[in-house]
């Protein structure tokens, strides 16, 4: 998986505002091992992907390009993407894969 999976799924999870205690129940993990796979210290498996993307109605290949972009985008700022930004573009994604 690309290496900023942890940060776009994270990212995710803060801009719904899903508290991580929540997406560990929702993924059947404990909250110490979201965290590592949000600050990349697990891999990310298919199946948590897959549960991840079930959580926010998107594709997991969605979060994968999202993670892509992140890569893509991390000298353009600090903070990698705005928030609203990210909105924009994962609206703008599902738009075109589900017309």
């Amino acid at each position: 998986m690309t290496a900023n999976i942890g940060a776009a799924i994270k990212r995710l999870r803060n801009v719904a505002g899903v508290k991580a205690s929540q997406m560990a129940s929702d993924l059947g993990i404990s909250n110490a091992y979201l965290s590592e796979l949000e600050n990349n210290k697990k891999t990310m498996t298919l199946p948590l992907l897959e549960g991840y993307a079930r959580r926010f109605g998107i594709s997991a290949s969605t979060i994968v390009r999202f993670a892509e972009r992140l890569s893509e985008n991390r000298e353009e700022s600090p903070n990698y993407v705005r928030a609203g930004r990210i909105v924009e573009w994962m609206l703008n994604d599902w738009e075109s894969e589900n017309g």
